[in-house]
């Protein structure tokens, strides 16, 4: 009348030092971002310092930029531009949609 239990392995398992997997994943996540970021990084600071057409970019962007930063900070600047892009994005889906709607009508037509 035994049950027949099932235990996990004391041994060495795939993961590192017994971490839970929701802090494994976070980590393995949060390493990617950081990869992402440093090579847009390094990449724009190449193309600063190698390209006189995206330096003129940057610096106009910034001289824009800066007076609004400086009067509301950082959060205000960062949420203007999640906005901005949030709309440029928005447009972009809306024209998408449009685009689709009217080459089902082009099918529907024929």
């Amino acid at each position: 009348m035994g049950y027949d239990v099932k235990r996990k392995e004391s041994g060495v398992s795939g993961r590192s030092g017994g971490m839970p997997g929701w802090v494994q994943r976070l980590l393995v996540n949060v390493m990617w971002v950081l990869v992402v970021f440093g090579v847009f990084m390094g990449t724009g600071i190449f193309a600063y310092s190698r390209y006189e057409p995206f330096q003129k970019a940057v610096d106009e962007l910034w001289g824009f930029t800066h007076p609004f930063y400086v009067t509301y900070g950082i959060w205000p600047t960062l949420g203007v531009a999640v906005l901005i892009i949030a709309a440029v994005w928005a447009l972009i889906e809306e024209m998408d949609r449009k685009e689709k709607k009217r080459e089902a009508m082009k099918e529907w037509m024929k």
